[in-house]
């Protein structure tokens, strides 16, 4: 599965667990750091902000590689790579694999 965090708004009951899980993902990724009030260690830190495009890419996969297995067990991160939009902003793409059972 590939996940992009502009695929879909949010599912309050999604029907798949596939659906879930893309989902939790999603979040992880989109969420910045510290704006949790119950968990304020979920999200991406912005500390890749205003840094050249090859560490900012660097940094962010060393923390999604980090994070999505902490918050989002039941995802496997397969591949990871960076894609610059034409805005300039860098956006993940994320390649996960579903846990059986999961």
């Amino acid at each position: 599965m590939i996940v992009r965090l502009t695929e879909g708004p949010i599912e309050l009951m999604p029907q798949t667990t596939v659906e879930e899980v893309m989902q939790n993902v999603r979040m992880i990724v989109g969420v910045r750091k510290g704006t949790v009030p119950i968990d304020r260690g979920f999200g991406i830190e912005m500390s890749a902000v205003d840094k050249p495009m090859g560490a900012a890419s660097a940094l962010l996969s060393a923390q999604l590689a980090k994070d999505i297995p902490t918050f989002e067990p039941r995802a496997r991160l397969v591949s990871l790579t960076t894609e610059r939009t034409s805005d300039g902003v860098l956006e993940p793409i994320i390649r996960i694999a579903i846990a059986e059972g999961g």
